[in-house]
């Protein structure tokens, strides 16, 4: 994938690069930074193949040693560490997939809908994030206990399911999805439950990903509550089975450290993401997103970008979904083909514009043109492009330009005028094609006083 970041021209002199001594310096500082962050990690991986009398040499060991595999058996032996793994990640894995189901409703409900007291009670959960555990802790005790749950996986799964800051951060992301793509969505006959899983959830992927990390991590090193719940050694989580490895008046530090060095296994895992889940507008916008997979580009807003707000020059699979684009001084959304700065750059052949607004933009709105190429109706260059419950609010401008494509749909979308239905008509057509075949427009809303008329040569 090439990403680029452009920023508008302007007559300012380009600053000038920094000093060489400069960029050593600063490179000498990360890369110091890098290695303190990095360090103790190293350490607690060789520590794990070692003895406890080796550990405590002075000075300490540095390279691997021979006793990894004793230090496993001594782990199994003392511990049952194969059945407390998977105790961990049963309860985690169950942990994370209802939790996030719970936090991702309740977020979607404190974010969409509109209820006496749903201020108040939303209030009353953000008081849940200042609510020490250590307080909860004989309350859900005795709970348990009536409950006759000590013992068991749902004492430690169900008391933390409807996570306060779960529940906040998916209202924070859900207050983002603009309405407009909620109520078309529901003018066109589709069902809550439907409306929730296909429209709401789509663009909600990095936020749900975030959430499931942070919900796995939350559950996965938990120790306090599990402490109190749990009664057998069978039935540990990682943090109580390596807390028990300590005793009174020795403790193997081969193996506890060998626990501790599985245990962080899945803080170490990273994601690769090929786009930002969002983008910093400054006059910054992202071009040319080529040679990849797939892209999703949610979430976003470009405000008063004095350029384009995207470029496309991609064969592959792109979805542009809940982004708003406000006050764009050029295309909001810009398709290009073979645009000779980029060598990667190629034909449209999967692009989905949904579920975004477009506010007091200039036009054309969406602008296809394959730059550098001959049209030809029976050959066009671009494919497959749909533009779907999308909000446009818009003056006297055009909304879709295309040329040469071959498969475009423009459906279920809201297009208004800003000015009302008082003033003159725009006179401006809200389609033009050019040597473009397969087109589809249907089940659109429109104000009065726009020209729908389709413009095709």
């Amino acid at each position: 994938m090439t990403l680029t970041a452009t920023r508008p021209r302007s007559g300012r002199t380009p600053r000038p690069r920094p000093a060489r001594s400069r960029s050593i310096l600063l490179t000498s500082s990360l890369a110091i930074a890098v290695a303190a962050v990095l360090l103790p990690f190293y350490w607690l991986i060789i520590a794990a193949t070692h003895s406890s009398k080796e550990i405590f040499d002075s000075p300490p060991p540095l390279l691997p040693g021979g006793h990894l595999m004793d230090n496993l058996s001594t782990l199994e032996s003392s511990a049952q560490f194969s059945d407390v793994i998977v105790n961990s990640l049963l309860i985690t894995v169950i942990y994370t997939i209802a939790a996030g189901a719970i936090c991702t409703l309740a977020g979607y409900g404190f974010a969409k809908f509109r209820f006496r007291g749903s201020g108040a009670l939303c209030a009353l959960l953000m008081l849940g994030l200042v609510i020490p555990t250590q307080v909860t802790l004989i309350p859900l005790f005795k709970m348990m206990v009536d409950l006759e749950w000590l013992g068991t996986y749902q004492a430690v799964i169900m008391p933390n399911l409807a996570l306060p800051f779960g529940i906040f951060l998916m209202r924070q992301s859900m207050a983002a999805l603009p309405d407009e793509l909620i109520d078309s969505a529901r003018m066109d006959g589709c069902g809550e439950f439907r409306l929730f899983l296909k429209v709401v959830l789509p663009p909600m992927k990095p936020a749900l990903a975030a959430l499931a990390i942070f919900l796995f991590l939350f559950q996965w090193n938990d120790f306090i509550w599990p402490l109190v719940v749990l009664r057998d050694a069978g039935e540990f989580t990682i943090p109580v089975a390596l807390a028990s490895l300590q005793g009174l008046d020795q403790t193997d530090y081969g193996a506890l450290l060998t626990g501790t060095a599985l245990a962080a296994i899945p803080m170490a895992v990273t994601f690769d993401r090929p786009v930002p889940a969002g983008v910093e507008i400054g006059g910054t916008v992202v071009e040319n997103i080529t040679a990849t997979p797939s892209v999703v580009i949610s979430g976003n807003v470009f405000r008063n970008v004095p350029t384009r707000g995207v470029l496309v020059t991609t064969r592959k699979p792109v979805l542009i979904t809940g982004n708003r684009f406000d006050g764009m001084s050029m295309a909001s959304i810009y398709v290009s083909a073979d645009a000779y700065q980029w060598y990667e750059s190629g034909p449209v052949g999967d692009l989905t514009i949904r579920g975004n607004s477009f506010t007091r933009p200039s036009g054309p709105v969406i602008f296809v043109e394959p730059t550098n190429q001959v049209i030809d109706p029976a050959t066009p260059v671009h494919h497959h492009i749909s533009v779907e419950h999308n909000s446009f609010d818009i003056g006297d401008v055009t909304v879709v330009n295309a040329k040469s494509v071959g498969g475009f749909a423009f459906t279920g979308n809201t297009v208004r005028r800003l000015d009302g239905a008082d003033h003159p008509p725009y006179t401006s057509p809200l389609f033009v094609f050019h040597g473009s075949s397969g087109i589809r427009i249907a089940r659109n809303h429109y104000d009065k006083g726009l020209n729908t008329s389709v413009v095709a040569n």
